[in-house]
């Protein structure tokens, strides 16, 4: 979530204000606030792995997993930061869809659930190829049907960033 709030805070101290009267576009802004996420997200999951001793015999396999989980995960944090007025507004919507987001670890819990259930929410495509490769040591063989899935999210999810990102553009080109 650190693109979120890092958006959301410029907003509202106003430096998105001065950024759009400046030849930097503010497409440019929110792509380099996802890039910095990213660019955090991906080794200190590969560093919590290792703290947890979970680091599979499949390195390749982890890191592209890895790379599509943060990847969506970070669009998904740009789309709270572009709609959030503020950084109040992020914890609000982080709050408030919270269980969505880790719902899908909850089913590995308690396995007696229907595990279909699970496939519901959006993370478990990039909660349970994880899972596969660092628990289980699968290889993309096995999860590239759920990494497909989790793409697609993706390329939706930009559909939105971009919508919500030229609505954030006009309400600061009017203010």
């Amino acid at each position: 979530f650190l693109p979120s709030f890092g958006i959301a805070d410029e907003r509202e101290k106003r430096t998105l204000d001065a950024v759009v009267a400046t030849p930097v576009r503010l497409g440019e802004v929110v792509a380099a606030k996802g890039l910095l996420g990213f660019l955090l997200a991906v080794p200190m999951a590969v560093v919590t792995l290792w703290i947890n001793r979970a680091l599979p015999g499949r390195p390749l396999a982890l890191l592209v997993v890895l790379a599509v989980a943060g990847a969506l995960l970070v669009v998904l944090g740009l789309v709270y930061g572009t709609v959030a007025r503020n950084v109040t507004a992020v914890f609000t919507l982080i709050k408030g869809t919270g269980f969505l987001l880790l719902a899908p670890a909850v089913f590995y819990l308690f396995p007696s659930w229907p595990q279909w259930i699970a496939r519901l929410f959006p993370t478990y495509w990039v909660i349970n190829p994880v899972y596969e490769v660092a628990m289980q040591g699968a290889g993309l063989g096995a999860v590239w049907k759920e990494l497909a899935i989790a793409l697609a999210l993706g390329v939706l999810l930009g559909g939105l960033l971009a919508a919500t990102t030229r609505r954030l553009g006009r309400q600061l080109g009017s203010a």
